[in-house]
């Protein structure tokens, strides 16, 4: 059993650069043609990308650390894109071969990921036994709590973490307005992660600043619900049946205030009504008919343990978590809803200014890697954008549906409006 790190708090010791340590220099791809998604996505259309325009670049080890300055080892440098050679996949390889040898002179790379001990232990165990000398470091918890705890460090000038894997709200609420992010791309070298062709649609679902990339295809239900309460599930399968009195005081739902499987409630509710005022009303009488929670996993198991009927908006990730340990949900999806898909916890950032630059990118590649994907998938039972993995372990209410298309919001950081209306209603 691997023990669950703390994070790091602003008055602990750490470390801030160490000799041991190798500076990366990295390689600069050069522009790609794009279709830009009105909603701020880039799609990458070179299918090619990973092997195209590369540029060997080297790893040289420092011979001192240069004093205070926590970039001094692990500020990557670009260089000029080149033309492919025949022998670039090959050089390509040998320079992350260096990479990885640093890695293991650093020994450790400190990841910041969603709560569970499954999620925990599956990509710490995986990544250790495919890189032996490098320890992941792994502490979990909401995006919004890991936010606080970089941004109090790095007022105290300590950088201490690698990654952070969490959802695209996270991102665009906390973690972009930190500046804490560097582009994913110069730190691709696995030629499959860079085979377009093993992503949905053909395409690296990157943020359009390319820090942040998407990786699952969770397809979370909107409603789970005690059968012992609700003996006929057509009672509960629109948003408005929720409001009948016959259920005050026995829903629970999560907090839409925070980044989370609430966040998109009130977003949600106005496609489903038609109009943002009706999802206004709409929210103002759940508030009044459910208790609201922040706890994932304590709302899960309130329906489970039947303190509550029905938990609306409960954490696909967190219930990937419990199905994997056998516990089986009765849901339904709202009538009036057209079916999407989000990432849930499942986006990549990469930090800037990390402790473990090298650590970094050789977790980064493994974690987006068949291997990685699948130790992700089975571990937190949710769909993943990689082609080339099995869904066939996913449990009924997570696997994509087949008849249907699925959509996604492309934007999902909410208007001044959607902010002030969903404060108002649930804030203190």
């Amino acid at each position: 059993m691997i023990d669950r790190p703390q994070p790091f708090r602003r008055n602990e010791s750490r470390s801030t650069c160490s000799c041991k340590k190798a500076a990366h220099v990295g390689v600069a791809f050069p522009a790609m043609p794009v279709l830009r998604n009105k909603g701020g996505f880039v799609v990458k259309l070179n299918r090619v990308v990973g092997l195209l325009f590369l540029v060997v670049a080297s790893v040289g080890l420092l011979a001192a650390c240069g004093g205070d300055d926590p970039t001094a080892t692990t500020a990557p440098t670009a260089t000029t894109a080149a033309a492919a050679t025949p022998d670039a996949a090959a050089l390509r390889a040998e320079e992350f071969a260096g990479i990885v040898t640093a890695a293991k002179g650093e020994g450790q790379v400190v990841v910041f990921g969603p709560p569970g001990d499954s999620v925990r232990n599956a990509l710490t165990e995986g990544f250790q036994a495919a890189y032996p000398g490098v320890k992941v470091e792994w502490s979990g918890g909401r995006g919004g709590g890991q936010g606080k705890i970089i941004k109090e460090e790095r007022g105290a000038g300590l950088y201490t973490v690698d990654v952070v894997i969490q959802g695209l709200p996270s991102y665009q609420r906390v973690f972009k307005p930190l500046n804490v992010t560097q582009e994913i791309m110069p730190g691709l070298y696995d030629p499959t992660i860079l085979d377009l062709s093993k992503w949905r649609n053909g395409a690296l679902q990157l943020t359009e600043d390319g820090m942040d990339l998407g990786f699952t295809y969770s397809t979370n239900p909107e409603a789970i619900y005690d059968p012992k309460q609700v003996s006929d599930p057509s009672e509960i399968d629109t948003r408005l049946e929720l409001l009948d009195p016959k259920w005050k005081g026995k829903i629970i739902m999560n907090d839409p205030i925070p980044s989370g499987a609430g966040y998109s409630m009130i977003r949600n509710a106005t496609k489903a009504f038609g109009s943002i005022e009706a999802a206004e009303e709409w929210l103002s009488g759940m508030k009044e008919q459910a208790a609201v929670s922040r706890d994932q996993r304590g709302m899960i198991e309130s329906v489970i343990k039947g303190e509550y009927a029905i938990l609306v908006a409960p954490s696909g990730g967190t219930m990937g978590q419990l199905a994997r340990d056998g516990v089986e949900f009765s849901f339904v999806n709202f009538a009036e809803s057209k079916p999407d898909y989000s990432n849930s916890f499942g986006t990549f950032m990469r930090l800037n200014k990390p402790p473990n630059p090298n650590a970094q990118i050789v977790f980064m590649n493994w974690f987006l890697s068949q291997e990685g994907q699948t130790a992700w998938s089975t571990s937190m039972n949710l769909g993943v954008l990689r082609l080339d993995v099995a869904n066939d372990h996913l449990p009924a209410y997570s696997k994509p549906r087949t008849d249907v298309e699925y959509g996604f919001e492309w934007k999902p950081v909410r208007t001044e409006q959607e902010e002030k209306i969903v404060n108002d209603i649930f804030g203190p």
